[in-house]
């Protein structure tokens, strides 16, 4: 659900789809989706930023943001009615988010889960992670470092909307940094590990050589993650299938650098 939140976000931004920024429909729909996932909540609130910044119209703002907290409004309307309530695991057994009101209000939240819930220690907490997440996929942010770098010195002619990408990746970033509870990889991939990836396919797309080489490396690299390991490691480990993967990529680089030709749709 979060890397469909982010590709719908991006869709939306695009100059290729201005309508979708200015049709109400969007924002229902990410309010809806808000019910599904509160990531929707937090990019509906990014693509609204946006529009008012273009626009710098408080009309527009206030409308959008209606329609995107009215399907959660008429959920709990709907729940009141029907004399049930609604259950946040998150905010009952980690205090998520919850944690800045208790601050607040003078109240104390610690626990086993959720030690890093003061002002003084949510944001060391997040670095911290941040800095063991990147240690951990080191090989993916080399992948994304060694393209861009290629396109910058080769000065090869390409476009494509980096600063949306940006836009949402910090965006994104610093919401989950609020979250006072910090698992070592989960929340940090919603933002940091789909912009590599993303930011990865993206250039790749542009520069048209050898693709199938680089979408290959790729899948070799994710093979090599266990699913649980990233939360029990803060290194990298080598092994097989991350060795095959850089190989992939090398060989997909000396075909950048033999070709001649790097074109844009």
């Amino acid at each position: 659900m979060t890397i469909l939140a982010m590709v719908m976000s991006l869709l939306v931004l695009s100059r290729k789809n201005k309508s979708l920024l200015e049709t109400n429909g969007t924002y229902i729909i990410f309010g809806v989706l808000v019910l599904a996932h509160r990531s929707f909540l937090i990019y509906g609130f990014l693509i609204i930023f946006y529009q008012f910044f273009l626009k710098k119209k408080i009309k527009i703002f206030a409308k959008n943001f209606l329609f995107l907290i009215s399907p959660y409004i008429a959920f709990e309307i709907l729940l009141a009615t029907a004399s049930l309530e609604s259950y946040d695991w998150n905010k009952s057994n980690f205090k998520q988010f919850y944690w800045i009101f208790d601050v607040i209000r003078g109240k104390e939240t610690f626990n086993s889960n959720n030690f890093c819930q003061t002002f003084k220690t949510f944001n060391k907490c997040n670095f911290e992670i941040t800095y063991n997440y990147l240690k951990y996929f080191i090989i993916m942010l080399m992948f994304v470092v060694l393209l861009l770098s290629f396109i910058k010195i080769s000065n090869r002619n390409y476009e494509f909307e980096l600063k949306n990408l940006v836009y949402l990746t910090i965006g994104i970033y610093f919401f989950w940094s609020l979250q006072g509870w910090y698992p070592p990889y989960r929340f940090i991939n919603y933002s940091l590990g789909y912009f590599m990836v993303m930011l990865f396919m993206t250039c790749v797309e542009s520069l048209k050589i050898k693709k199938n080489i680089a979408y290959l490396s790729l899948i070799f690299y994710f093979m090599s993650v266990g699913y649980l390991e990233p939360y029990s490691k803060n290194s990298l480990e080598l092994n097989f299938f991350n060795l095959i993967s850089l190989l992939l990529f090398v060989f997909y680089l000396i075909n950048m650098y033999k070709s001649k030709t790097v074109y844009r749709d």
